[in-house]
């Protein structure tokens, strides 16, 4: 079984961002491979969203992968994926584990500028 109109997309995860002089600094992500659907956001995904993401939000992902939101407990900072050489940060992740034949997770996105800002 697989996702509706899947194809090969690159995952960046990060570990814990380092701060110095108040400053945060993005460690060096590892890179991989994963398959995935991915649509532009409809507007009742965006309707679920809190009202802050729903401005941000511009694109879902369906995967078998778990993709990871920041965690400021942690210094976490979000998975982005690379899709058609633009990159999207993880806002939100799901997990549907009775959906049908295929568990799979539903994550929003928000596409980032070139220089990895917000657009």
């Amino acid at each position: 079984m697989s996702i509706l109109g899947q194809r090969s997309m690159t995952l960046l995860r990060y570990g814990a961002a380092t701060v110095a002089d108040g400053r945060a600094t993005l460690p060096t992500p590892t890179s991989s491979t994963i398959v995935a659907g991915f649509y532009p956001a409809s507007g009742a995904q965006l309707q679920r969203l809190p009202e802050l993401l729903r401005a941000r939000v511009s694109a879902t992902a369906f995967c078998e992968t778990e993709l990871l939101t920041a965690d400021q407990a942690t210094g976490r900072v979000a998975d982005r994926l690379v899709v058609d050489g633009a990159t999207y940060e993880v806002q939100s992740s799901v997990k549907w584990p009775s959906a049908g034949p295929l568990p799979h997770w539903e994550s929003a996105l928000a596409r980032l500028d070139e220089t990895g800002g917000d657009p």
